[in-house]
C-alpha cells in the first residue's frame, strides 16, 4: 500500500513540475498587465517569445542532454560534472546569440532591444538548464520550491522595477538571473574536468528539433505585435498563455505511458492496446481540454481583462478559439511522436518538422504582408492547418514503425 501510496504521489508531482513553466508565464505576464499596462506586456510578451525561441539552442537542446546524462551517472559528483559539461556548452552557445543580438541591433535599431534580450535569454536559459538537473534527479520538490521562488521574486522585481522606471522585460530577467544562481548554488560546484570538455554539437541537434516542433508557437506573440501592435499583442499573450496549459494534460498522459512502452519493446512484447488505450486517452483530454479553453478565453476576453482594448475583444475571441485549435490538433500527435522516439526515429521526424515548417514560414511571410487583424488571423489558421498536416505525416510514420516492429516479433 505504500509504495502504491508513493508511486501515485511521485506522479502527481511530477504532473505539478511540468505545470510550472506554464503557471509561472499566465501569472507572470497578468502581473506584467496589473503592475504596468497591456501595452507594456504586449512588448514583454514579444521579447520574451524571442528569448525562448533562441533559449532552445542556449539552454531547451543542452538540457535534453542533462535528461539523459545526469540519472546515467554513477555518483553525484559525476551528476554535477555532466551537468556542468551540458551547462558550459549552452553558456557559450547563449553568448553566440546575445553577440548577434547586439549586432542585429546596431544595424537596426527598431529590430529589437538587445539589452532585455540578451537578460532573459541568459535568465531563462541558466532556469531551465538548473532545472532539468532537479528534474532528472527527480527532485521534483525541489524545482516546484524554486519555481515558487521564481513567481514571488518576479512580482517583488516588477513592482521595484516599475516605481525606478525600469522596463518589465528588465525586472523579469533579474528575477531568473537571481533565482538561477540560487539553483546552481544549490547544484553545487564542478570539479575542472567538468569543464574541459569538447563542444558536443547534439545539444544544438537536439534544440532544433524541439524549435521546429514547439517553438513555432512562440512567434505568434511577436507577429501579433508586428500586425496588430502591442496593445493587442498584450492581450493577445494572456490567452497564450492561459490556453498553453492545455498541452500539459495531453503530453503528461502519454509520457507516463513511454516507460511501459519502453519494456515491452525491450521485452518483445505487443504494444498495440498500449498504443490504442494512449490514443483514447488523449483524444478524450484533447477534447475536454479543448472545450475548457473555449471557455476559458471568453471569460478572460469580456470579463477578467479590463485593460483589453474593447475594439479588439472580437478579434481577441477568434483568435482565442484559433489558438485553442492548434494546440488541440497539435497535441494529437503525441502518441506519435511517442513511438518515434521508441524507435529512436528521431532524424524522419525532424524532416517532417523542417518541410512543414518552411510551408508555414511561406504562408507566414506572405500573410503577415497583408497586416492588421486579417493577416494575423490567417497565420493562426495557416498554423493549425499545418499543425494537422504534420500529425498526419508523423502518423503515417508512427505506423510503418509499429508495424515493422509488429513484424518482427512474429518472426521471433
Amino acid at each position: 500500500m505504500m509504495l502504491k501510496w508513493r508511486s501515485w504521489l511521485g506522479r502527481v508531482e511530477a504532473l505539478i513540475c511540468t505545470g510550472m513553466p506554464g503557471l509561472y508565464r499566465v501569472v507572470v505576464f497578468a502581473s506584467v498587465q496589473r503592475v504596468y499596462s497591456t501595452m507594456d506586456l504586449g512588448l514583454t510578451a514579444s521579447c520574451m517569445s524571442l528569448a525562448q525561441l533562441a533559449a532552445f539552442f542556449s539552454g531547451i537542446g543542452w538540457a535534453s542532454l542533462i535528461l539523459v546524462r545526469v540519472p546515467m551517472a554513477a555518483d553525484r559528483r559525476q551528476a554535477i560534472d555532466s551537468f556542468y559539461s551540458a551547462a558550459t556548452m549552452a553558456g557559450t552557445t547563449a553568448i553566440a546569440v546575445c553577440c548577434a543580438s547586439f549586432v542585429v541591433a546596431a544595424v537596426s535599431p527598431s529590430a529589437i532591444d538587445a539589452s532585455s534580450f540578451a537578460l532573459l535569454l541568459c535568465g531563462w536559459s541558466m532556469y531551465q538548464l538548473a532545472r532539468h538537473y532537479f528534474v532528472a534527479c527527480k527532485s521534483y520538490r525541489v524545482a516546484v520550491l524554486f519555481d515558487f521562488a521564481l513567481i514571488g521574486c518576479s512580482y517583488v522585481a516588477l513592482c521595484l522595477c516599475r516605481a525606478h522606471g525600469v522596463p518589465a522585460s528588465a525586472a523579469l530577467a533579474y528575477a531568473l538571473l537571481a533565482v538561477s544562481f540560487c539553483m546552481f548554488g544549490a547544484i553545487g560546484a564542478p570539479s575542472r574536468a567538468a569543464l574541459d570538455h569538447r563542444f558536443d554539437v547534439k545539444g544544438l541537434q537536439s534544440g532544433m528539433t524541439g524549435f521546429l516542433s514547439s517553438g513555432v508557437n512562440l512567434l505568434f506573440v511577436p507577429i501579433a505585435s508586428l500586425t496588430c501592435g502591442a496593445e493587442f499583442a498584450g492581450g493577445f499573450s494572456l490567452l497564450s498563455s492561459i490556453t498553453a496549459v492545455a498541452v500539459l494534460l495531453p503530453r503528461a498522459v502519454s509520457m507516463t505511458q513511454l516507460p511501459e512502452l519502453a519494456k515491452l519493446v525491450a521485452s518483445n512484447k505487443p504494444i498495440q492496446s498500449t498504443l490504442q488505450t494512449m490514443h483514447r486517452t488523449v483524444r478524450g483530454s484533447n477534447g475536454g481540454v479543448l472545450g475548457l479553453n473555449v471557455v476559458l478565453v471568453a471569460v478572460v476576453v469580456y470579463s477578467g481583462a479590463d485593460g483589453i482594448n474593447f475594439h479588439y475583444r472580437n478579434a481577441l475571441i477568434i483568435a482565442g478559439l484559433l489558438l485553442s485549435m492548434q494546440y488541440a490538433v497539435a497535441m494529437s500527435s503525441a502518441v506519435p511522436s511517442n513511438v518515434m522516439m521508441l524507435f529512436e526515429k528521431a532524424g524522419a521526424v525532424a524532416r517532417v518538422n523542417i518541410k512543414t515548417t518552411f510551408a508555414f514560414a511561406v504562408a507566414c511571410a506572405l500573410l503577415v504582408w497583408l497586416g492588421g487583424t486579417g493577416g494575423f488571423l490567417s497565420v493562426l489558421a495557416a498554423a493549425v492547418v499545418t499543425a494537422a498536416i504534420r500529425n498526419g505525416l508523423i502518423a503515417k510514420l508512427a505506423r510503418r514503425a509499429s508495424e515493422s516492429y509488429a513484424r518482427k516479433i512474429l518472426v521471433l
